[in-house]
């Protein structure tokens, strides 16, 4: 079963994979995997649940800003929801 790090995991790996024509400039990549990487330290140091959330929002948001190719923005999308959900169990008692 999935956790919340495989998600982001998998999602890392995606966005790495996707080709740099792919988003809105060759930079938006390392954007991505940067502000990924933060909400990724949050909720390692076991931060607010509500700044995590509220990350993983901004992340998804900015996905959607920046990748272009509807398939691989789709994908992203759908592990990004998946992640979310992990993560929300996660901390729901």
């Amino acid at each position: 079963m999935h956790n919340a790090t495989d998600f982001y995991q998998d999602i890392k790996t995606e966005l790495i994979t996707i080709p740099d024509t792919s988003f809105t400039s060759a930079q938006q990549k390392d954007l991505l995997v940067q502000e990924l990487e933060v909400v990724q330290d949050l909720q390692e140091t076991s931060a607010n649940p509500q700044a995590v959330l509220v990350n993983i929002d901004n992340f998804q948001r900015s996905v959607n800003r920046s990748v272009v190719d509807v398939n691989a923005r789709t994908s992203l999308n759908e592990n990004i929801d998946l992640y979310r959900i992990v993560y929300v169990n996660s901390i729901t008692p």
